[in-house]
């Protein structure tokens, strides 16, 4: 990798903040309230090896959906937590299982700020009560790696739960420090579409009738069913609430972080499991939002994960069944069009001259060949009608 400076990593930060904890990186924020680093050539190194941007965290290209060992259709067995999760509550169990087999002493997970509505905090739950408080989406920006070195206690072990990005990252920074690897011991993650800026909370949150962040004492994204509705609660205790359709696909989807336009890994591949949500489809195999009891799929991705699985299932914690991807393309359409286009989108930013994650373009080819030209095509006319426009 020899890129001129460490532009790139500013560009096509994920603002996870594993650079302000190793490295002391100081961050500064943009008016949609987007962390990004304040980089020179002293850290050139240590982005190369652990951003997602260096294109280190995606080495399967073979497969749409990575590498696992075995792919599962499964839910909590806990009503309780399948219903208030925003999909099938199978990591929330998983974080329970090895909390309560004493796996792990803590889980390092993201939770709704105290202080703002829309904003997030990084926990370490060590009870399931303080597990089940972390339910649940937070469709907005968090920094989970900003701090975990120095959250980390001797002789502790933990359980990480984060963005795929943020387990990347993660993997990728583990690999150097032995110490910390043999520290936190489980890397867990989710399917993500992108982290939407401030300015998109703001706009959902006037469109569930709260003027300003202090109107509003509760903001839930999904839950209570599947998917579930984002909800607002206002201090006078009134509320609103809009489909995830209209939250995400409207609102949210539209306004997100740079690099996540052009992610390649938005389902956790570095992850030991990840899950998303397993659709039901409509008879012309679209993704049916209607109110369903949750479900996820489920991906074991190295034999750590497929213990972990396996055990949780046997223990009572999770119901699982092997399935395979048969459908998938169907269920996580976005997921598996966005890989497959990432070609198209690259070749079209590489011509207008600007900078692109360094992937490897041979392949990303090979991975464009799961959809037809005529994707590729009309993918690559967007990019340049976005950069027309002066969008990107």
């Amino acid at each position: 990798m020899n890129h001129k400076n460490v532009d790139l990593y500013k560009e096509y930060c994920t603002g996870c903040g594993l650079c302000s904890s190793i490295l002391n990186v100081q961050f500064e924020k943009d008016e949609k309230g987007f962390s990004w680093p304040i980089l020179s050539d002293n850290e050139k190194e240590f982005c190369e090896k652990v951003c997602p941007a260096g294109g280190n965290a995606y080495s399967d290209y073979t497969s749409p959906w990575g590498k696992y060992i075995n792919l599962y259709e499964s839910w909590a067995n806990d009503f309780d937590i399948r219903n208030k999760a925003s999909s099938g509550g199978t990591l929330t169990a998983l974080c329970c299982y090895l909390l309560e087999h004493k796996l792990v002493d803590g889980i390092i997970q993201t939770k709704a700020s105290s202080q703002v509505v829309y904003e997030t905090e990084t926990v370490i739950s060590t009870t399931i009560e303080e597990v089940k408080a972390c339910m649940g989406s937070r469709y907005s920006i968090s920094s989970p790696l900003k701090n975990i070195k120095q959250i980390v206690e001797n002789g502790k072990i933990y359980a990480f739960v984060g963005k795929p990005c943020d387990v990347a990252s993660l993997r990728a920074y583990l690999a150097l420090d032995p110490k910390l690897e043999a520290q936190i011991k489980y890397l867990l993650s989710f399917f993500c579409a992108g982290e939407p800026s401030d300015i998109a909370q703001t706009k959902l949150l006037n469109t569930l009738n709260c003027n300003e962040a202090t109107d509003c004492i509760s903001l839930q994204y999904r839950g209570n069913g599947w998917p579930g509705e984002a909800i607002a609660i206002k201090t006078d205790y009134s509320s609103k609430s809009i489909s995830y359709d209209d939250s995400w696909g409207k609102i949210l989807g539209r306004d997100v972080r740079h690099i996540c336009r052009f992610c390649m890994d938005g389902i956790g591949e570095s992850a030991d499991v990840s899950c998303g949500d397993l659709w039901h489809l409509t008879p012309d195999n679209k993704p049916n939002f209607s109110e369903a009891l949750g479900r996820n799929m489920s991906f074991a991705r190295t034999q750590k994960g497929e213990e972990l699985m396996q055990q949780a299932t046997k223990a009572g914690y999770i119901a699982s069944d092997i399935t395979n991807e048969e459908q998938l393309k169907f269920v996580q359409t976005y997921q598996y069009t966005r890989r497959a286009t990432m070609y198209a989108k690259l070749m079209a930013m590489k011509l207008m001259r600007r900078n692109t994650p360094d992937y490897n373009v041979e392949k990303m080819k090979r991975m464009s060949r799961l959809v037809n030209l005529k994707t590729q095509v009309r993918t690559a006319l967007g990019i340049l009608k976005r950069i027309y426009n002066k969008k990107i």
